[in-house]
């Protein structure tokens, strides 16, 4: 799990905003109690992906903006995804989503395998699987041996 604070928003106004989520395929999934349910009314628009399992729809509102199924959670994911079950995810082109990830003490090396996604707003690269190694740590005091 990442580490920092991340931020989802509209027109400058928050809808959620947490020190713990996840990340999968490049979204960042936030914990439900992290995002102003009062914004959100759930629809009847559902997805399916074969790794993660069937996806429901949120449509935001407030003032005068509605953002018809801008996000989605996955109430009864595949084992695989049990990490983001309930966490909600926006999409990107709709909500200003943010993270600010904190440094940590071990670099890895990330290789993203990439795919489009096709949504009905459109299609963009999305990553569907990193593979992490760790570099080895430089140790200064045996610089000169």
């Amino acid at each position: 799990m990442p580490s920092g604070k991340a931020t989802a928003t509209v027109n400058g106004r928050t809808i959620a905003e947490t020190d713990n989520w996840e990340v999968v395929e490049g979204n960042v999934y936030f914990p439900p109690s992290s995002v102003k349910q009062a914004m959100l009314s759930k629809t009847d628009h559902s997805t399916h992906c074969p790794w993660k399992g069937d996806a429901s729809y949120y449509t935001i509102t407030f003032d005068k903006t509605e953002l018809k199924n801008a996000a989605w959670y996955y109430p009864t994911p595949f084992e695989k995804a049990e990490n983001i079950k309930d966490y909600v995810a926006f999409y990107k082109n709709l909500v200003d989503v943010k993270a600010e990830e904190k440094p940590s003490s071990t670099y890895l090396v990330k290789k993203l395998l990439i795919a489009n996604q096709s949504h009905p707003q459109g299609t963009w690269p999305i990553a569907i699987r990193t593979e992490e190694s760790a570099l080895p740590t430089f140790d200064s005091s045996r610089a000169h041996d």
